[in-house]
């Protein structure tokens, strides 16, 4: 089954809703009665609650070939972040859905530095072995006199990153990064005679020809090692397509070791921020960075370019 994980938008609010009055009655009735539940769903699934999280941009949607199916919705919490909502249609529960949402709302506590909180209904106890398994440790309560149970998760302290402005000096390590990314997203979509000129040497001369020209790049930077680079700028004419957006995101590369480490989330915040519109290309055949880009509001708007040197066709995703 495939499933894709993006930011919920507005027109999601009817879908979202469904999840929250499909889930909560058989979940929590038995276990704390109807008028708990009914409270609920007036209040914390109440239209108004739900868009206003989506706008915020806090409401990721799973999505499969039945439509919306799971939703997760994450906020602020003091110094960590909260996971408030995680729940599964029922006939689409045990399949991977909600470890496919936590893996979502765990990348945006990756990209901030931060822990991720939540709480579930002590008598669930499918809900405890659930986060349990999922990295999840019994935690404080964040304030007294509450009767949930709360665990939190936190990521290995060996992935932690930082992300600064290129200098000058940073050439090379831009171009490892450009180069090992290239080698591992594109080798089986280009002819092995490719690789005899894109070599790392010759990367290396060209990042050193752009931050000596003054390019703005932003890079992640993990035990003294580039692991990562983002520049964006204004958006450009590619092939017959001209901009339908003013800022386009131009490069995101993360070398593989650290796919998941939330460097990626983190680097493409630090040059598109969540509420800024943008574009940008992608290639058609590279399904982890589509589904990356999914989950962060883009999706394709019909624009589709083949690349003649490289004989590579990629797709325009806008938000």
């Amino acid at each position: 089954m495939s499933i894709t994980i993006r930011r919920a938008v507005v027109e999601d609010l009817d879908a979202v809703r469904f999840i929250g009055f499909s889930t909560w009655p058989p979940t929590y009735g038995p276990l704390k009665g109807a008028r708990y539940v009914l409270d609920a769903l007036d209040s914390y699934w109440s239209a108004d609650a739900l868009r206003t999280a989506i706008e915020a941009g806090g409401i990721d949607v799973a999505e499969t070939a039945q439509g919306v199916v799971g939703m997760a919705e994450v906020a602020e919490l003091g110094d960590d972040l909260v996971l408030w909502k995680l729940y599964v249609l029922p006939s689409q529960q045990r399949s991977g859905i909600g470890h496919e949402l936590i893996s979502a709302a765990k990348d945006r506590a990756r990209a901030r530095r931060r822990g991720l909180l939540t709480e579930y209904v002590s008598e669930n106890s499918d809900a405890g072995r659930f986060y349990e398994r999922e990295g999840f440790v019994p935690t404080a309560a964040p304030w007294p006199g509450t009767a949930a149970a709360w665990v939190r998760w936190q990521d290995d302290p060996g992935r932690i990153f930082t992300l600064r402005p290129a200098t000058t000096e940073d050439a090379h390590g831009c171009a490892a990064v450009h180069h090992a990314s290239w080698v591992e997203t594109y080798s089986e979509l280009l002819p092995a005679s490719h690789w005899e000129t894109d070599t790392l040497e010759q990367r290396a001369a060209t990042w050193q020809r752009w931050l000596d020209g003054g390019v703005a790049v932003t890079v992640a930077e993990s035990a003294g090692q580039i692991i990562g680079l983002a520049i964006a700028h204004t958006g450009r004419q590619i092939g017959p397509h001209a901009p339908v957006r003013d800022r386009e995101l131009y490069s995101l590369y993360v070398l593989s070791a650290h796919h998941g480490s939330g460097a990626g989330q983190a680097l493409l915040e630090a040059v598109l921020p969540a509420d800024v519109p943008a574009q940008l290309w992608v290639a058609a055949e590279n399904p982890r960075a589509r589904r990356f880009y999914e989950r962060n509001g883009f999706t394709p708007d019909g624009a589709r370019h083949v690349d003649e040197t490289l004989d590579l066709a990629e797709v325009r995703l806008v938000r």
